[in-house]
């Protein structure tokens, strides 16, 4: 295995691995009717582009073949650092008022954080063709 692996070249399995988060965000927005947008197809390639180092280096540790293959990909291993240390920092540094009231951090620039409904208040969706009752 190690040797396939030397030969296709870690940078390319973790390009093909990228690709492949990619092309499962949006089959995922496709079966849910929410296609994920430029802002989820670039976050699916982040975080596809970090798996594979992530097992080289948890590998690494248990195999001397797989240390020289993690030392030979810098490029990949370096961005899956790079993507890594930014979610830490972010995961530091975010409000913790935000994640104690369980309100998410939206992408888009143009919209607010809402406040969640209350937990006992039944969330109740309108029939079809029935405008909600906004008051």
């Amino acid at each position: 295995m190690v040797e396939t692996l030397k030969s296709v070249g870690p940078d390319a399995v973790t390009l093909s691995v990228a690709a492949l988060c990619v092309l499962v965000r949006l089959i995922q927005g496709h079966r849910i009717k929410q296609p994920p947008g430029v802002n989820g197809c670039v976050l699916a390639l982040l975080n596809g582009a970090a798996i594979f180092p992530f097992v080289l280096i948890i590998g690494s540790a248990y195999s001397p073949e797989l240390l020289e293959v993690a030392i030979s990909s810098k490029y990949s291993v370096s961005l899956a650092g790079a993507i890594g240390f930014l979610f830490v920092v972010g995961e530091t540094i975010s409000p913790h008022s935000m994640k104690d009231k369980g309100l998410a951090m939206q992408t888009s620039l143009t919209s607010s954080p809402r406040e969640p409904a209350p937990r006992d208040t039944p969330i109740v969706h309108p029939a079809p063709g029935v405008k909600p009752d906004l008051e």
